[in-house]
Formats: structure tokens, C-alpha cells, sequence
């Protein structure tokens, strides 16, 4: 039997990081597998005494001792039983079909190249080497499969069908820099000339810039959705067709709610689609090759329909929107989200933001350096407004108050005490 603690180590922006907590890796007899457990403690001899917790449990499971029932039989369950039970559960929870379709994808993949047949072949060592595979999968990719098999998971583990998370101690991999998809938020000009080319799709591309709703969002949108009378026109996402199951109510500006009462008629039946038709990546591709627009940049930035929200992002930043309120109007859970993946900074205006900044030197800047004499501050030049002239020092200054402005003369001083100081002396 092997057992050890450990505190794990991982490279981060080319220097090597090592973890605050400790993890424990052990291997049992009569069992080729290691098994990796993150022990979530700071103290050495208190991960120790966890370990050992853990491989005692570990060997009485493997005698058959003191494992509840239905963790015994969902031991002997081929996986592919289970990731069928667990579908059923996301389709009764109202997942999205594509979003159950990339779960059953992804779990499968793993199930054959990890050759993972039961429960207790999964093991962090046996997923990480299938990384270390797959690198050239992107990094955001590796992570979306380390999710979905967490959820298989912590889904049996919800329901007593399995003791802990194998995975629990996988760290995601870093995504910053390695991004294979990159968007970009349309300019102005360019938005202009989408909508002069799209015809009848205008109003849904004019509706996605301005609103921030996604494709599916859109599709499942219905005309009773919309609300154009009144001030303040909006229309309202059904939590049903929600990324998060929110309901979530998207006001309309004045060029978008007049788009929208010329493209639903205000006799429409209410739960017929608004639109007849969405325009899918193909045709959005075409309407940019007509528009004249380069659906890729020279670094690599592409245009698609998602990119329509980050061009509404973008342009709240533009506009000053507090990032507050932006976050809640993109319907963020986090907000750096709002600020550094949906904002496109290269359409901020930094240059202009440049020229805001106070000047320090030559005749322009509004920052003036008081001029010192030998005997007090010139603070403005003589004969004019405001001007201070130095003049002996009097009895006028002893025990008794001193008119510091004369009458035709608004805000004038003439009087300074000399070389007592920067401040005329008074009683």
C-alpha cells in the first residue's frame, strides 16, 4: 500500500505555483489504480490523519465492508447506464437539447479514451494523462470536458451512488492567451452597413446589438413578448428560454422599438413566433460579404452572431454605463465577465481619454506655478484683478482689523507684510 500527503504544484505564467492546501495520494493492494484526494487542510499532520481516514475506508471498501448498498451496486454499474440515468435527470430539469447532446458526447469520449468502464477506473491520474494527450484540444475545450464529467459525478454523489468526486483535486487549465476562438464587437460603420444589406433580417440583427439576447433567445421569443406602448418600450425573455432560467426584461431603445412595431403588428396573435426567420451563422456570413465586411480580422477576431452581443457590451462602456448596471443588463453572474471577456477594448475610446488629462506645462495648461519675489507671492500681474502689492509694514496691523480691498477695486489687496512669511499678517 502507498499513501502520501503532497501540496500540489502548477505552472502559472511560466512560474511554478504551489497550493496553500495539501492533497493526499494513496493505492491500495490488490488495485493498479492511484488515487488523488484533495484533503483541503494547511497542516501537515491534520492531512496525514485524513489520509489515513480515507485509505482505511478505501480498504474496507474493497472487502466489501461498511459500503452502504447502493453505493455496492452502482459500483458494479457499466458507466454508460449511469450517464443514461443522468440524462433523463437534465432533460426532466428542461436542459437544452444541445446542451445534452455535448454531455453525452463529451462523457462518452472520456469513457473510451480514458477506458473508463466503472465507476472506480475514474481516477485525477487517469484524466490528466488524457489531457496531457489532448493538448491540442483548446484550453477552454479541456475544460468544458473536466465540467461535464464533474457534474456526472457530483451528480451519482448527490444521490448516494458514489462516496466523493474522484476529480474533486483537478484544477482547470489556464485559458487567458490561449483562446482559439476570439471575438470582436462590430463598429458603427459596420453595423450600419449590416443592416443596409440584411433586408427583413435587420430588425433581428438591430435587436441582438441593442438588447444583448442571444440566438436561442431570440428564436424562442414570442410576439406577446413584446411590450412597444408606453415611455419605455421592452421585451421580455421567458425564464424558460434563458441561459439562467431568469426572466429577464430587455428595455428598448427609441431606433430599436420603432424597428420592432414596423416588424410585429399590433394585432398579432400572442404566441406565434416574432420572427419568421433567424439568420443562422451561414446566412450572417453572407450578409457581411455583401455588406463588405471581414468576417475574421488580421489577428484572428471573427464576427458571428454572439459577436452582436459583445458589440452591445461594448457599446455600454462606450457610453459611460456604470459596470454595475451593465452586468445586470447583460445578465452576468460575474463581473468581470461584463468588463474583460464582452468588452472590446480596441473600441474604447483610449486615445480620447488620453487628452483628458490635466497638462503640466506651456500656456495651455490650466495649472498656473505661483511666481515668488523677494518680498511676498505675485500671484497675478500687476494692474489687474486679484493683484496684491507689497507695502511697509504699518501700525494699522496692531490691534485693529485692516480693509484689505479698497471701493472700485473688487477683490484687490494692497497690503502685505514683507519677508514675515507668505500669508499678509493679521490680528
Amino acid at each position: 500500500m502507498t499513501a502520501f500527503v503532497f501540496k500540489p504544484r502548477r505552472k502559472l505564467k511560466g512560474r511554478t505555483k504551489v497550493s496553500r492546501l495539501y492533497s493526499g495520494r494513496y493505492r491500495i493492494e490488490r488495485d493498479s489504480r492511484t488515487i488523488t484526494v484533495a484533503l483541503g487542510v494547511t497542516d501537515k499532520q491534520v492531512a496525514e490523519t485524513r489520509l489515513r481516514e480515507i485509505v482505511r475506508r478505501a480498504e474496507q471498501a474493497a472487502a466489501g465492508i461498511g459500503v452502504p448498498v447502493t453505493q455496492r451496486k452502482a459500483a458494479e454499474v457499466d458507466l454508460e447506464k449511469h450517464l443514461c440515468a443522468y440524462l433523463r435527470e437534465l432533460e426532466v430539469k428542461g436542459r437544452a437539447g444541445m446542451y445534452c447532446y455535448n454531455v453525452d458526447h463529451r462523457c462518452r469520449r472520456l469513457f473510451v479514451e480514458c477506458e473508463w468502464k466503472h465507476l472506480k477506473e475514474i481516477s485525477a491520474d487517469s484524466f490528466q494523462a488524457w489531457r496531457s494527450r489532448n493538448q491540442q484540444k483548446a484550453a477552454k475545450t479541456l475544460n468544458q470536458y473536466l465540467d461535464t464529467i464533474r457534474g456526472l459525478l457530483g451528480w451519482l454523489v448527490r444521490n448516494g451512488k458514489l462516496a466523493a468526486d474522484p476529480l474533486a483535486c483537478v484544477g482547470k487549465v489556464e485559458t487567458r492567451g490561449r483562446e482559439r476562438r476570439k471575438r470582436r464587437a462590430f463598429t458603427d460603420a459596420e453595423m450600419r452597413a449590416l443592416l443596409a444589406v440584411a433586408g427583413t433580417r435587420g430588425p433581428v440583427y438591430l435587436l441582438a446589438a441593442n438588447t444583448g439576447l442571444r440566438r436561442g433567445e431570440i428564436v424562442a421569443l414570442r410576439k406577446g413578448d413584446f411590450h412597444l406602448t408606453g415611455d419605455r418600450p421592452y421585451v421580455t425573455a421567458r425564464a424558460s428560454t434563458t441561459k439562467n432560467r431568469k426572466e429577464a426584461r430587455q428595455w428598448l431603445n427609441a431606433e430599436t422599438a420603432e424597428a420592432m412595431r414596423l416588424t410585429i403588428p399590433t394585432a398579432a396573435l400572442a404566441s406565434e413566433a416574432a420572427f419568421d426567420y433567424v439568420p443562422s451563422i451561414e446566412k450572417l456570413r453572407s450578409d457581411l460579404k455583401k455588406a463588405g465586411i471581414e468576417a475574421e480580422d488580421a489577428d484572428g477576431r471573427r464576427l458571428d452572431f454572439h459577436a452582436l452581443r459583445y458589440t452591445y457590451a461594448t457599446n455600454l462602456a462606450r457610453a459611460g454605463v456604470a459596470p454595475r448596471v451593465a452586468m445586470e443588463m447583460l445578465r452576468h453572474s460575474d463581473m468581470r465577465l461584463t468588463n474583460t471577456t464582452y468588452t472590446d477594448v480596441l473600441l474604447l475610446p483610449l486615445a480620447e481619454a488620453v487628452e483628458k488629462l490635466p497638462r503640466f506645462g506651456g500656456n495651455d495648461t490650466p495649472i498656473h506655478s505661483p511666481k515668488s519675489g523677494a518680498d511676498g507671492l505675485d500671484l497675478a500681474p500687476g494692474g489687474t484683478v486679484g493683484t496684491m502689492e507689497c507695502v511697509s509694514e504699518s501700525a494699522v496691523f496692531v490691534g485693529q482689523s485692516h480693509e484689505l480691498a479698497q471701493p472700485g477695486t473688487p477683490g484687490q489687496v494692497k497690503g502685505m507684510v514683507p519677508r514675515l512669511g507668505l500669508e499678509p499678517r493679521t490680528n
